[in-house]
């Protein structure tokens, strides 16, 4: 049986330079949003489930309030008589993961999994469907008014995420020295943007992240989407 395989290699990526200028204000803007979504009341719930807790580690569904709505996870913390590092995973595009990360790292870290869509991640499968058909509609989500960055579909995602983390970092459970981030497609790319605002977070692994240099063609280059 062939099989092909594709692979590639950056180089001197440091000396690769972005398509567009940013905006003048850009640094200013996100300072002045972050400290605005600071003044709202967090409004942070967090349900115990059941089904995906043992008696190695607890899963819950976490969200909190952001501009324009809020913002919905999952946490999972290992049952440990110590503060444990964090990993925060965000979702690829689509409607979203509908259940905890639960064996994968081994119960040695918690792991905050992040929805970007303005509903719970946990409902019946009929809502769910009929929620993702409503954020798609007159167009799919990731260009729904994109025209303007106010009033742009991943504006309450990155401030409602770092809300988030900036609360959940402070729980006893886990230790806020250790938090990193990680994501593929669409959550590399807001994985790399969180990281750049939220302090807690100390290091990020991304994979083809999307939402990159979307003018890179003036640069010769092919943009992510």
């Amino acid at each position: 049986k062939k099989i092909n395989l594709i692979s590639g290699v950056a180089v001197a990526p440091e000396k690769i330079t972005p398509g567009a200028v940013a905006p003048k204000d850009f640094d200013q803007f996100w300072q002045n949003k972050i400290a605005e979504v600071e003044k709202i009341p967090l409004d942070f719930k967090i349900e115990k489930l059941e089904k995906y807790s043992t008696k190695t580690y607890v899963s819950y569904e976490v969200s909190c309030a952001s501009i324009n709505g809020r913002v919905y996870g999952y946490l999972t913390i290992p049952v440990k008589n110590h503060k444990v590092p964090m990993l925060i995973g965000i979702d690829p595009s689509g409607s979203g993961r509908n259940m905890p990360v639960l064996k994968q790292f081994g119960n040695r870290k918690a792991v905050l999994w992040l929805n970007v869509h303005n509903y719970s991640p946990s409902l019946p499968t009929k809502e769910r469907n009929a929620a993702y058909k409503k954020v798609n509609t007159p167009t799919v989500y990731y260009l729904s008014k994109n025209t303007n960055r106010e009033t742009y579909y991943y504006y309450r995602v990155l401030l409602g995420f770092n809300k988030l983390v900036n609360h959940i970092a402070k729980l006893p459970e886990i230790d806020a020295n250790k938090i990193g981030a990680f994501g593929v497609s669409q959550g590399g790319g807001l994985a790399l943007m969180l990281t750049s605002l939220n302090s807690y977070i100390k290091g990020v692994c991304v994979a083809v992240p999307a939402l990159c240099d979307h003018h890179a063609f003036n640069d010769g280059r092919y943009p992510g989407w």
